[in-house]
């Protein structure tokens, strides 16, 4: 019995050990590969005339109302959790949960870009 916990530790000091050295190597290795482009898709973020720097820009209304959906994408799930308790039942929705808070923080965001557009195209 004692020989077997040790076998099953140290296979598991192994995989463990194997994780973290390949992850180690791809944090060094992939970024010296995709530097071109990682380098675009910073300059494209860090490009101010995004949409949603703009409407970030639009008041403090708009910057409250975007912290609100986002953060709703993770305390909706876990306020679900919570409330559900620890039954097995309740686990799996928590997923659909911050997904519907994905969509909802999307969707307002192309409401709000298809709007300024609208704008933009009238005058």
């Amino acid at each position: 019995m004692e020989k077997s916990k040790k076998t099953i530790l140290s296979k598991i000091l192994k995989i463990t050990g194997i994780t973290f050295v390949i992850s180690l190597l791809a944090f060094i290795v992939l970024p010296i590969i995709f530097a071109d482009t990682i380098t675009e898709k910073v300059k494209v973020l860090a490009n101010k005339n995004l949409f949603l720097w703009q409407f970030l820009k639009g008041g403090v209304g708009n910057q409250m109302i975007f912290s609100a959906l986002f953060a709703n994408q993770y305390i909706a799930p876990l306020l679900y959790l919570f409330i559900m308790g620890k039954s097995s039942e309740a686990y799996g929705a928590e997923l659909f949960i911050m997904l519907g808070g994905v969509f909802a923080t999307l969707g307002f965001l192309l409401i709000q870009a298809n709007n300024l557009n609208k704008d933009v195209v009238e005058a």
